[in-house]
């Protein structure tokens, strides 16, 4: 269980579950919407954290795109 308002651990999971995206071929999808929804919590949560620049909420979006864009699937929308 991560803390609730810790921005940077939803980053850092989201990074985690880019790595099982890239390992684990059969369960693509799986991991990209976990990665998408960890990053989102992140983005969410970066708002008010000063350890995050203001930008961060945008550039992970961009990220998420990109990552989409490569594995050749739609980006997962927002819950």
């Amino acid at each position: 269980q991560l803390a609730p308002n810790y921005t940077a651990a939803f980053n850092d999971l989201g990074l985690a579950y880019v790595g099982k995206l890239q390992t684990d071929t059969a369960n693509r999808a799986i991991w990209l919407e976990k990665a998408v929804a960890a990053f989102r919590k992140a983005a969410e949560l970066a708002v008010n954290d000063p350890g995050f620049e203001q930008g961060y909420p945008a550039r992970i979006e961009d990220y998420i795109r990109r990552l989409a864009a490569q594995y050749n699937t739609e980006v997962p929308t927002a819950p």
